[in-house]
């Protein structure tokens, strides 16, 4: 549907090739950062993969509309999921090889936080 448009289903050339570059530099800790799906969360690409590609992170943001289906995400999965506003702060370290993850609630206050590394 036009909803739809703009999904990873409807560019699978642009996916593989994108995918099939991470897994062949093996680079790992790589962190994707999206919105406007009106939820938030802290996820891997894949649920059970291994390669570079599939243990990619996914950050995603909502700028104040609420999507209910958050809840309905793995906990395999997604460490973090709210359809609650927040607002991600991300410090990256690259001597470090770490991106600290931190989801503030519109009160300012820490709902979740984790360092992800490159292990």
């Amino acid at each position: 549907s036009q909803d739809n448009a703009d999904r990873w289903e409807n560019f699978p050339s642009d996916r593989e090739h994108l995918t099939q570059l991470l897994d062949d530099l093996g680079r790992r800790n790589v962190v994707f950062v999206t919105g406007d799906i009106h939820m938030n969360y802290l996820g891997r690409a894949s649920v059970s993969g291994t390669t570079p590609s599939e243990q990619a992170w996914e950050i995603c943001t909502t700028s104040g509309n609420a999507n209910p289906l958050a809840e309905d995400l793995s906990a395999d999965q997604f460490e973090f999921v709210s359809s609650a506003p927040h607002f991600p702060v991300l410090t990256f370290d690259p001597d470090l090889d770490t991106v600290h993850v931190a989801f503030h609630g519109v009160d300012g206050t820490v709902s979740f936080e984790r360092t992800l590394d490159g292990a």
